[in-house]
């Protein structure tokens, strides 16, 4: 079955779908997290993230309002460096997207690079090989192809492929990946994410979508052992709320507290993710 276009409701279920398959993948996410830091926690980050959004988002009568309730849960459940990517990118889509009640392959297409230069400006120093590189080679795709079909379908389906050839090659561009043998942990995700929409659309049902609304069992604490010495060991998270926030000059006060450092948000509500001693 074709789908020519996206409204509110539809984009809603995709995000459901993506968000469950990034869940049932939080255990292999978790262990193989070596960067920035390995503390094996990226697929319960994302797990978090995608668990606010099944709970909280709602489909409105517009895309706009859509992706912005998307994007206000996504920040609000968002955890570590891959959760707040992952919601910067959905705030930048919210900001990109078109007042109006549906999209286009056409205009999906156009408005994903500019969804991924909003999480590059949120990221203090960003590094190549990481989930950001897969997002970008994935929003590339999608805007090559966006031309050549007008069928959602058979882009995700050329995007996706783009996504897991990027995650591949992860390891290539990020020393710690090849000596430990693993792609990157986030990108993973992120390409977890795509496969679940992706799938979605071909199969047309939503497994085990109500199972993610619930609470995740305890996790027990884990002790990590560094092989090399590190300072930074700590993360600090915050959420800001008010008027006229400058996400830019927070990023550059969070310089001096430590690295890894990621904004992501509004001028109305931000949150904020360091490596801190």
């Amino acid at each position: 079955m074709k789908i020519r276009y996206l409204d509110g409701r539809r984009l809603h279920t995709a995000f459901l779908a993506g968000g469950e398959a990034v869940i049932q993948d939080r255990e292999t996410l978790n262990r193989i997290n070596v960067f920035p830091v390995p503390d094996a926690d990226t697929g319960t980050n994302l797990a978090s993230t995608m668990r606010s959004i099944s709970q909280s988002a709602k489909p409105g009568r517009t895309l706009r309002e859509t992706l912005r309730s998307i994007a206000d849960a996504a920040l609000a459940g968002a955890r570590g460096n891959s959760g707040l990517i992952f919601a910067q990118f959905i705030q930048g889509i919210s900001r990109e997207a078109p007042d109006e009640r549906s999209l286009t392959t056409r205009s999906f297409g156009e408005l994903a690079p500019r969804a991924v230069h909003h999480v590059q400006s949120s990221i203090l120093n960003p590094v190549e090989g990481t989930m950001l590189t897969v997002m970008r080679d994935w929003a590339e795709s999608l805007f090559r192809h966006r031309m050549r079909t007008s069928d959602f379908a058979e882009l995700l389906r050329h995007s996706l492929k783009a996504a897991r050839r990027s995650l591949r090659d992860t390891p290539k561009k990020l020393k710690v990946l090849a000596r430990a043998h693993v792609v990157d942990a986030g990108a993973k995700g992120f390409v977890d994410f795509v496969e679940g929409i992706h799938d979605f659309v071909h199969s047309g049902r939503l497994r085990r979508i109500a199972a993610s609304r619930e609470e995740p069992a305890a996790v027990q604490p884990k002790v990590h052992a560094f092989k090399e010495g590190t300072d930074r060991r700590y993360c600090a998270e915050a959420v800001l709320s008010g008027r006229r926030l400058d996400l830019g000059r927070l990023r550059e006060r969070l310089r001096t507290y430590g690295d890894s450092a990621i904004v992501a948000g509004s001028e109305e509500m931000a949150r904020f993710h360091v490596h801190t001693d």
